[in-house]
This record gives structure tokens, C-alpha cells and sequence, in this order.
């Protein structure tokens, strides 16, 4: 015997240590002990080596955790066996009873993967501590797996044994009752020993027909191949299936055709010999007929598919085409065997295969109708623009059932709207070829008339020299119209929204009409509305163009009386105003059966118009477009030999700022702050033109600039390697090396940001885009307008000060 009160202490003392859990972990047993917060403290090696479980993977975790609480025994009052057996250890008591548990036990490498179910039974003793509380639980496993499978088995077989005395009787209740048809035949003569309800009435013979040979009962049937058929199961112990063999019932006091799926088997008594044939029937009348409906709709849908001109085909959920109409057929040169095998998708061009296939997919997925232009590919290997559609067709549940496709020919279109768009690109290229072309003498011819405008001439000089540059100014005019409705449309006109004076605007447009008004002694009437804002967000230049042509046309048309223009707020909003302007005027007026004509390309009210009063019919085509692709409206009111209104409604958005546009012509020549800087200004004109690098040499020495000459772009460069310079003005075609490429270099190879101005010939969208994307600052157009230039010069060098 030990003595307690020396090996207590000593048990205690070395609860806590790593010796005590080295002697559990080294049992035999397979053993857990378990803290009171149920967490796994230690495992022995015979457990860990039991369940395929490595140490560090469960050691500080909760019991329940790594083995989730699933009882084999049964759930008593909502609770497990093994919940009340720790709970009773933690109380300091001896459960009863062990509980049985199950654990899927990972099976070794060996026997391959996966799991294996075991039924462990478990013991729970508490082991105390000094007062004789709780301190752990352990837990003691044996494998019950073997006992647990011949209990339940027994169980099972018990629970089999009860049940089977009933079966029979509910066996026999079933088929009886069941929809399908069951009768059992026995012998030669195939007499009836079973026939349920069903059978019956598919028969339509009555009830009472069990013990009756089958042939006696359906006699009807006696010289058909239904008796041979079941003499064959009957003899050869071979199984028949037959669906939706047709047969011919009284049904209801009436003979009907009607569809069954059969089965004939051989009936087996117990020693294997064949007594009888078993028959099983469903009927799928109804299935049938529904098949055969459908059958017609296809036949009559595939009749109107032929006669389509588009392409039809029917594909299944994953794409695989089924049908092809006479269309699709006689395009592809394949019967429909051969297009079928070949495949639809080998006939698409590789260039939009994967597109389509992607497409199709995410029309599958959101239930949309696929759409997109595609090419397909005939026997011949020739290829042809289509529309294709592919409407995906679901089930009641919203699964895929399968595709419909309509491809139409539209080879003849996307060729003309190609050629279309190659021939705009053509008509482009002509317009800046001509636009260079024309504008460089125009600008030659009108800049020296001003150059030689301010000198000392006699009247008749100054009346001839004036006569020169109205012509120039005249042309440089209609130059303008023909190109913005050249870019109208190739859908490259913008609006740009920069803030202005609208009040300056208007003021100085109607300066420029001042002479000719007071040539034609006409009154003009300004009425501008003083709730309008002083700066508005817009496109300045597009908006003066618009009031140019209408008052141009008013000027134009009217001998006598008076011009009035009407500028009014008609709505104002937190951020936009809605602006009405009109000009009205007295003159010859337009016959009613011309207004809605005016407005066209190249068109005037009368054929007299353009004989008497000049003009190409231009103007008003340009106002129009200019205020509908703003969003604006046109209005227009005249009666002949009375007078005119054409006016115009525009939202124009608020500024923020009070500047006003920088660029507008009518801005002062010269800057006072800039006065001494401007004395020594140096710029570096890159020109090629000998007349042109004269007329700029003299415009930029009378700004008392000074001026170096490059003859193109490569000597331009030159120019900058060895001088400084505070602005270039760059032309854009010259020989050797042009405005573009000289640019490019200055700002990628040479690192410079001086700023450049392009001085262009060809005013169309495409160099203006270019002219941006290469780095330039600004452009501006020949000819030249003296004020405009001084004024963008101006602006460039005032943000170099800043």
C-alpha cells in the first residue's frame, strides 16, 4: 500500500509538467484528456496511430471541433449521450452509461482515399486536482465498429421481418391501384391469373376477366402480331419493349385509338422455369398526339422557312445546328447532311469566330437576342456580309432548349456603306488639298491688300484695293461654307463650350454689317435683353457664323426699311438659360411654296435669287445644321414682297468665371502691360511660300516683332539649335520636312515647349486633330487676320510671365 498523503502531492505536482502528459501520450490506451473548456490538452500515440490523426492538428483545439458532436445512440430529450456524460464528469460523477459515437476515420494511403465509418464506445473520468475540483477529463475509446453492424443489421432484419407480413397485402393494393397496367398471363394459352385496374380499362372488357385465356378476352387481337410477340417472350425467356405501340380500346362506350409503351417479360417461378409472361403497359396517348402536333408545327414552320429570304437554322442548347432552311442550303452549296457534319461554326470567317462564340455564350447566360454582323463562307470558299441573330429559346424551368438563327444577306449594303466611307475619306482628302490649294494665294492676295491698305493712297486706289479685298473676303466665305458642310457630314463638326461675352458677340457682328447697312440706307434696330448673363458657356465662333449668314441674308434681300435684331431670355435654370434670337426684316420675302426647301444644300427661294442678288445657297444649310446639332430649333415667318423672320432657340450653359473669350477679333490690338516685353519678342516663322514668308514678315515687323524666316521644318530646327526664340509659327506642309514632323522632333527629341501656332491652309477637323495630338498650341487659318494673330501671340506669351 502507498501512502496518500506523500503520492497525492506528488500527483499533482506533476498534473502540471510535461511528464504527465508524456505518460498519457505514451499509453497503450487509445486516450484524451480534455480540459474543462472541453479543449483537447493531450492525445496518446495509440489513439493518434488509431485514427490516421497527427498530433499538432487537433492538441489545443475543442473536442468538438475536430470531432463534431454526431452520436451513433440516440438523441435523449434533445440532447446527446455524450454532452450529458462530460457534463456529469464536470459535476464530479461517474456517468452510467457509455454513450456510442461515430467518426469518419480517413482511410490509410494504402486502401486508397476517402473515409471510413467507425463506432467508438467512451468512458469519461474526471481527474481532480488539490481541492478536489475538476481539473481534466479523460476520455477512453474502444472500437465497437463490428458489435455496432451486427445490432444494426439485426434491428434492420427485425424491423424487415415485422414489415413483411403486411407487404404482400400492400404490395397487391399498390399495383392494383397504379396507374401503369400490369397483368401476369400464364401457359401456352396466356391465361389471366392477375390483371390490375388499369389493365382493365385500357382493355375496356370489364372486371371479370381473370382465369379467361387473354385471346378469348381481347379477341379483336387475335390475327395481329400481338400474339407471336408473346409466344416469343413465352418460349425464348427473351424480354420485348415496345413505344407507343398503337392499339384500339372501348373506352367510355366508344372505340379509340390510343398509344402505349409495353414491356413483355418472362414470369419466373422459384426454380427459374418460365410459367407465364408478365405485362406492363403506360399509356402516352396523350404524349403521342402532343409529339405529333409539335411534328406538324415544325413540318408547317420549316414549309414557311423555305420560302423566307433569310437564312433559318435550329440549333441545340450548346450550338450543334440541327436545321437549315432551303435558304441557308442553296447559299452554302451543301445538301444538309454535308453542312451539318462540316459544321456551322467552320463557315463563319476566323476573323469574327471567337467574337460570335463569346457572344453567344453571354446571350445563352442573360437570355438576350444575339446580334452582330458577320461573314460566312459558301462551298466555293467565297465569303459574304450577313446580320446574324440567334434568339435563345428556354423551358418552363429556364433551362436552354435550343437556338433559332435568322441570317440575312447584307453583303450589297456593308460593301456600299464601305465604299461610302471611302469615298468621304476621298472627298475629305480633296477638300484639304483644295482648301491648302485655294487659301494659300487668297492669303497672299488679301494679306497684301491690307499691307497696301496702309499706305498713302489716292481715293480711286483705296476704292480699288477695297473692291479687291471684299472679293477676297467674299471667297474666303463661301471656301468656309463649302468645308464646314463638307465636315457636317463626315460627323466631324464639334461645338466647343468656352466662355464669352454674348453681348460683345452680337455687338460685333452687327459692326462688320455697318457699312453696307448705311450704304443701303437701312435702319438697324438692336433689342437685346438685359436679363440675359454678361459670360455663357458656348461655342462663340459657331454662333457668330449662324448670325452671320441670317443677318448677311437680311442685308442681302432687304432695299428699304429696316433690319431689327432680337436677342431674349426665354427661360433661366440653376446652371443653363434657354435664349431666343431672331432677325426680322423688310425685304422681298419668300413664297410660301419655298420655306420648307430653303434650307438644303445649294438651294435659294427662286432661280432669279441667285442671278440678281449673288450667292450659292450654302448659308442657310449651314445655320440649320450648326443649331440642330446643338439641340437648337429653327423658326422662319414670311410672306412675299413683305418681309422675313428667321430666328432660332439655343440652351447655352452659365460660366463660372466673368472672362471673357480671348480670341474674339474684336479684342484690343495692343496689351499696355506688355508693352516693353513686346519690343523684344523674337519669333521663328517656318514658311515656304516666298509670298507668304514676305506677308507674315511684314504683319509680325508692324507688331514690332522680330522675325526669322526657315523655309521648312528641318531648317526651323536648325534655326532653334542655335538662337532663342519666345514662339514659333509653324506651316504645315512644306517640302523636306513638314509642320507635323518638325513639331514632333522639337517636343520629343528636342524637349522644348515653346509655344507653337500652326498657320494653316487646311482648315478641316482632321489637321485640327492632328495639330493638337502632335504637340501644337494653337492654329490659326489663312489668310491671315492681323488681330487675330497679334491677340493669340499675346495670350501664349502672357502665360509664359506667369
Amino acid at each position: 500500500m502507498y501512502n496518500k498523503a506523500i503520492i497525492l502531492p506528488y500527483i499533482y505536482k506533476l498534473m502540471d509538467t510535461k511528464d504527465y502528459i508524456k505518460i498519457f501520450e505514451q499509453s497503450s490506451a487509445l486516450l484524451l484528456v480534455i480540459d474543462t473548456n472541453f479543449a483537447i490538452v493531450a492525445a496518446s500515440d495509440a489513439f493518434l496511430k488509431s485514427t490516421s490523426i497527427v498530433r499538432g492538428s487537433i492538441v489545443g483545439r475543442n473536442i468538438f471541433d475536430v470531432f463534431p458532436d454526431n452520436p451513433a445512440d440516440e438523441i435523449a430529450n434533445g440532447k446527446s449521450k455524450v454532452i450529458d456524460s462530460f457534463n456529469l464528469v464536470l459535476k464530479n460523477k461517474v456517468p452510467d452509461t457509455m454513450p456510442v459515437v461515430k467518426y469518419d476515420i480517413p482511410k490509410p494511403v494504402s486502401e486508397g482515399s476517402g473515409f471510413e465509418v467507425r463506432y467508438w464506445q467512451v468512458t469519461h473520468t474526471p481527474l481532480l486536482d488539490e481541492q478536489q475540483n475538476v481539473k481534466y477529463i479523460i476520455q477512453q475509446s474502444e472500437d465497437v465498429t463490428e458489435n455496432k453492424i451486427l445490432i444494426t443489421q439485426l434491428k434492420y432484419e427485425q424491423r424487415a421481418l415485422k414489415q413483411l407480413a403486411d407487404s404482400e397485402k400492400r404490395y397487391n393494393m399498390m399495383l392494383m391501384k397504379s396507374p401503369f397496367g400490369f397483368a401476369v398471363l400464364k401457359g401456352k394459352n396466356m391465361v389471366i391469373t392477375l390483371a390490375n385496374d388499369s389493365v382493365k380499362a385500357f382493355w375496356g372488357k370489364g372486371k371479370d376477366v381473370e382465369g379467361k385465356p387473354l385471346f378469348d378476352v381481347l379477341f379483336e387481337l387475335k390475327d395481329s402480331a400481338f400474339p407471336g410477340l408473346l409466344d416469343n417472350v413465352y418460349t425464348t425467356g427473351v424480354s420485348f419493349f415496345g413505344n407507343e405501340l398503337l392499339a384500339s380500346v372501348l373506352r367510355n362506350g366508344k372505340q379509340e385509338d390510343v398509344y402505349f409503351n409495353f414491356v413483355y417479360q418472362p414470369y419466373l417461378e422459384a426454380d427459374e422455369t418460365i410459367s407465364g409472361v408478365t405485362i406492363i403497359a403506360y399509356e402516352v396517348t396523350k404524349m403521342v398526339l402532343a409529339n405529333k402536333k409539335i411534328a406538324e408545327s415544325e413540318v408547317h414552320f420549316r414549309q414557311l422557312a423555305d420560302l423566307m429570304p433569310a437564312k433559318i437554322s435550329h440549333a441545340d442548347a450548346t450550338g450543334n445546328v440541327f436545321y437549315f432552311n432551303k435558304n441557308w442550303l442553296d447559299y452554302s452549296g451543301y445538301n444538309f447532311e454535308e453542312l451539318r457534319d462540316f459544321g456551322y461554326h467552320k463557315i463563319i470567317h476566323p476573323d469574327e469566330l471567337d467574337e460570335f462564340q463569346k457572344r453567344l455564350q453571354k446571350a445563352g447566360e442573360t437570355g438576350t437576342v444575339l446580334e452582330m454582323e458577320m461573314r460566312f463562307m459558301n462551298k466555293e470558299g467565297d465569303y459574304r456580309w450577313h446580320l446574324n441573330l440567334a434568339s435563345p429559346i428556354k423551358d418552363e424551368n429556364g433551362e436552354m432548349k435550343m437556338w433559332v438563327g435568322s441570317t440575312t444577306d447584307i453583303h450589297e449594303q456593308k460593301e456600299a456603306k464601305s465604299n461610302a466611307e471611302t469615298a468621304m475619306i476621298a472627298k475629305q482628302l480633296f477638300l484639304s488639298n483644295m482648301s491648302h490649294e485655294i487659301r494659300t494665294p487668297i492669303n497672299a492676295v488679301i494679306g497684301f491688300t491690307n499691307v497696301i491698305l496702309k499706305t498713302a493712297l489716292s481715293e480711286k486706289q483705296k476704292e480699288y484695293v477695297n473692291a479687291i479685298k471684299v472679293s477676297g473676303d467674299a471667297l474666303i466665305v463661301l471656301i468656309n461654307d463649302i468645308l464646314d458642310l463638307a465636315k457636317v457630314d463626315a460627323g466631324k463638326m464639334t461645338f466647343e463650350q468656352s466662355p464669352f461675352s454674348l453681348s460683345t458677340s452680337i455687338a460685333t457682328t452687327l459692326h462688320l454689317f455697318e457699312p453696307k447697312i448705311q450704304e443701303k440706307n437701312l435702319e438697324l434696330i438692336e433689342k437685346y435683353d438685359a436679363a440675359i448673363p454678361e459670360v455663357l458657356l458656348g461655342d462663340s465662333v459657331r454662333l457668330r457664323q449662324i448670325v452671320l449668314n441670317l443677318l448677311g441674308n437680311a442685308v442681302k434681300f432687304t432695299h428699304e426699311g429696316k433690319i431689327t435684331v432680337s436677342v431674349r431670355l426665354l427661360k433661366e435654370a440653376a446652371d443653363f438659360v434657354t435664349l431666343e434670337f431672331s432677325i426680322t426684316d423688310t425685304g422681298i420675302g419668300i413664297p410660301e411654296n419655298k420655306l420648307e426647301h430653303i434650307f438644303g444644300d445649294f438651294e435659294q427661294a427662286t432661280n432669279e435669287t441667285s442671278r440678281i442678288h449673288g450667292g450659292t445657297g450654302l448659308g442657310l444649310s449651314i445655320v440649320k445644321q450648326f443649331v440642330e446639332l446643338q439641340g437648337g430649333t429653327l423658326f422662319i415667318n414670311s410672306k412675299l414682297g413683305e418681309g422675313s423672320t428667321f430666328g432660332f432657340v439655343l440652351d447655352f450653359k452659365k460660366a463660372i468665371s466673368s472672362s471673357t473669350e480671348t480670341s474674339s477679333i474684336t479684342s484690343n490690338v495692343h496689351d499696355e502691360a506688355l508693352a516693353e516685353r513686346i519690343e523684344n519678342i523674337k519669333v521663328l516663322v517656318a514658311e515656304d511660300m516666298p509670298l507668304n514668308q514676305l506677308l507674315i514678315k511684314i504683319i509680325l515687323n508692324d507688331f514690332g516683332f522680330e522675325v526669322d524666316i526657315a523655309g521648312n521644318g528641318k531648317i526651323a530646327i536648325e534655326n532653334l539649335e542655335e538662337n532663342k526664340y519666345d514662339i514659333i509659327l509653324m506651316d504645315l506642309q512644306m517640302p523636306e520636312m513638314n509642320g507635323f514632323e518638325a513639331t514632333a522632333h522639337i517636343r520629343g527629341k528636342m524637349n522644348m515647349q515653346i509655344p507653337i501656332i500652326a498657320l494653316t491652309a487646311d482648315v478641316t477637323t482632321v489637321d485640327l486633330e492632328k495639330c493638337k495630338a502632335i504637340g501644337m498650341n494653337d492654329y490659326i487659318s489663312k489668310p491671315v487676320d492681323e488681330k487675330l494673330l497679334y491677340n493669340k501671340i499675346i495670350t501664349y506669351l502672357k502665360e509664359g510671365t506667369n
